[in-house]
Parts: structure tokens; C-alpha cells; sequence
């Protein structure tokens, strides 16, 4: 199961609470110091700085938003790439000003919807590559995907212009 790090903040930006966890999901060496603000903690990731500036303007207009974010270090600041996964939403009673800020680490999530999505990417090419025609059709018989095979064996040339404009119809 994943592990979730909760930071509550007030409108003013003071950290009200940070639970154990969101020190260690941030790769923090001391759970127990206290937890900056999430904002701070991912200073000087370029890549966090656009999902976090809509995650800040959500907060300011007590949205609930929610962003995945690839940071460029791991924890410990240790060598390869690291994804998070960090929402925000108001919290508390109306008129509080509170916002709930949560963040978990889905690196291995990422890293294995790559590895599938690799497998796959291999599986399309051979069947791309096969001297047997295949297609795949939708519900309404449009060819959705086809292989060059089907093309040749039907005598369609193929473009990119024709893309999903053929039908079982058609032939």
C-alpha cells in the first residue's frame, strides 16, 4: 500500500500539521524535524514548478486539484528520477481557510505502467509486422487499427489522412 504524507496549512501559509509520513514521501533523512511547506520542500525542481503553481492557485480558490509530478532526485537526493503524486483540497469548516495538502510517492505505480505499456509498444510492432492482414475494428465497424499487411492484401493505400475513415463497409 502506498504511503500517503497529509500537511494542513493555514490561509497565511504556516503548517498546522504534517503527519511522519510526508517528511519520509519527500525523502526528508529526519522524520522528525518539522515539515516545510510542500512548496518549499520541492524548491529548486523545475520540473514540480508548473504543477506546483496550479496547485497553489487551486488552494488560493479552494479547489481540489490534483497533479503527478516527476522530480529529477530520489530520496537522499540519491541518483535517478522520482514521481509524485500531490493534491490539495480544502479543508475544515466553512469559512477555515485550511487547506489539505497529501502527497505520495508512485514511482514504482510509474514505473510499472512503463514497463507494461514497453511490453505492449513490442506486442503492436509484431503484429504490425506480420505478413497476415489484422485489424481492429469499433463497435460501429470503423477500423480503428490496421496492419500494412491488411492495406497491401486489400490494395487501400495507406495514409495518414485516411485514419478512421474506413469501415468494414467499405470493402
Amino acid at each position: 500500500e502506498m504511503e500517503t504524507g497529509v500537511q494542513i496549512v493555514a490561509s497565511d501559509g504556516a503548517v498546522l500539521f504534517s503527519n511522519p509520513a510526508f517528511a519520509r514521501v519527500l525523502g526528508r533523512a529526519n522524520a522528525s524535524d518539522p515539515a516545510p511547506a510542500l512548496d518549499d520542500a520541492l524548491a529548486g525542481e523545475p520540473a514540480a514548478a508548473e504543477a506546483m503553481f496550479r496547485l497553489t492557485l487551486a488552494a488560493r480558490r479552494g479547489e481540489a486539484r490534483r497533479e503527478d509530478v516527476i522530480l529529477d532526485r530520489a530520496p537522499g537526493d540519491a541518483a535517478g528520477e522520482r514521481w509524485l503524486r500531490v493534491s490539495v483540497q480544502p479543508h475544515g469548516a466553512p469559512g477555515q481557510r485550511l487547506t489539505r495538502w497529501t502527497v505520495a510517492d508512485i514511482t514504482e505505480d510509474r514505473t510499472r505502467d512503463g514497463d507494461r505499456i514497453g511490453q505492449l509498444e513490442t506486442t503492436l510492432s509484431h503484429y504490425r509486422a506480420m505478413p497476415l492482414g489484422l485489424f481492429v475494428t469499433g463497435l460501429d465497424g470503423q477500423i480503428l487499427q490496421a496492419n500494412e499487411a491488411l492495406f497491401g492484401r486489400l490494395g487501400v493505400k495507406r495514409s495518414s489522412d485516411r485514419a478512421g475513415t474506413l469501415a468494414l463497409a467499405d470493402f
